[in-house]
């Protein structure tokens, strides 16, 4: 939210987790940060934003939630796109979360996609990112193992080189932590 705050953009930020919610209030006090029980979506007007991007939320929503039902809300305040960022279920993140004890659902891009796509959107694009970055800089539960910002940006780097390599032999979406759906409401 910080980041498309900073780019000039209106943001409003939804967690459905206190906990996180107050951390974020606490580093970002000059952002929209609403706390939602998990029935906020149903009192928002029709069109209420642009572009609603979903960062880590889908594999909750089809594991935990109604998903057509909550699909149809985000069709409903939905202007133009929603872009899904969720962690690409390979045996790579499957073998790590074993390794460190971290249970969480999985939705597959097909999952993401089929669920767009029988709620009024159609898909813009389809691409996988990060290599070896994200686990490194601690991801979403883990430790961070790179504390050195400089060595960060290499890595980031090498991550970025590598990622393209894998693309050019279509590989991205068996190797990358990470797929990215963007769909455009019809």
């Amino acid at each position: 939210c910080d980041f498309f705050h900073q780019c000039g953009f209106e943001v409003t930020g939804i967690e459905q987790h206190q906990i996180s919610l107050d951390a974020a209030k606490q580093r970002f006090p000059h952002l929209n940060l609403i706390y939602d029980e998990g029935n906020l979506l149903d009192t928002l007007a029709d069109n209420s934003f642009d572009i609603i991007i979903m960062k880590d939320v889908i594999h909750h929503v089809v594991a935990e939630t109604d998903a057509q039902a909550f699909m149809r809300n985000v069709r409903r305040i939905c202007k133009n796109l929603v872009i899904i960022i969720d962690p690409n279920p390979t045996w790579i993140l499957k073998l790590s979360r074993k390794i460190i004890k971290h249970i969480d659902p999985e939705c597959t891009p097909k999952q993401a996609i089929d669920l767009l796509c029988s709620n009024g959107f159609f898909l813009k694009k389809l691409f996988f990112s990060e290599v070896f970055a994200f686990p490194l800089s601690g991801g979403d539960v883990g430790p961070e193992l790179i504390k050195s910002r400089s060595i960060m940006k290499l890595i980031l780097k090498l991550d970025r080189f590598l990622k393209r390599a894998l693309d050019c032999f279509g590989l991205s979406r068996f190797i990358c932590w990470r797929y990215v759906v963007i769909a455009e409401k019809k």
